[in-house]
């Protein structure tokens, strides 16, 4: 969704809670195209914060393969995190936080994972209402 404002705004995005989001890839893939991103125009001297969380962990193998998540700006990371599993399965909380600054351009804000090893594919927990991921984003005037 794109979404062009002229005052001050928030949005929460979150997952569908039908099923953990998965990937084998070593690189960074987006966790939900449609739930967890946003499309939106930052306009000069205001900024864009954005608050992400979840849990994540690897399916299968051991607790070394590890897994990162990130919040990008389209093909920037803005903040990453790399967690291990404690074991095959058990998931770890993160947290990520970062702003854009107002540039008058378009921007693609999205919650993306990879894992350490493709064998053993990253999970995040998104299985219910309440253990989803969630990202929210607060456009705001800036001095």
């Amino acid at each position: 969704m794109l979404n062009i404002v002229a005052t001050p705004t928030s949005m929460r995005f979150k997952g569908t809670g039908t099923g953990n989001y998965t990937t084998s890839s070593p690189t960074f893939t987006p966790v939900d195209s449609t739930n967890l991103k946003y499309v939106l125009i930052i306009p000069i001297g205001w900024k864009l914060i954005i608050n992400a969380s979840g849990q994540v962990g690897n399916n299968t193998g051991t607790p070394v393969a590890g897994a990162a998540v990130a919040i990008f700006d389209g093909s920037t990371v803005l903040h990453a995190i790399g967690a291990t599993s404690v074991s095959p399965g058990i998931t770890t909380p993160f947290a990520l936080t970062s702003i854009v600054t107002g540039d008058g351009l378009s921007h693609t804000i999205e919650l993306q994972f990879a894992t350490g090893n493709i064998a053993d594919a990253c999970v995040i927990s998104n299985v219910s209402g309440n253990l989803v991921p969630v990202m929210t984003c607060f456009l705001t005037p800036s001095n």
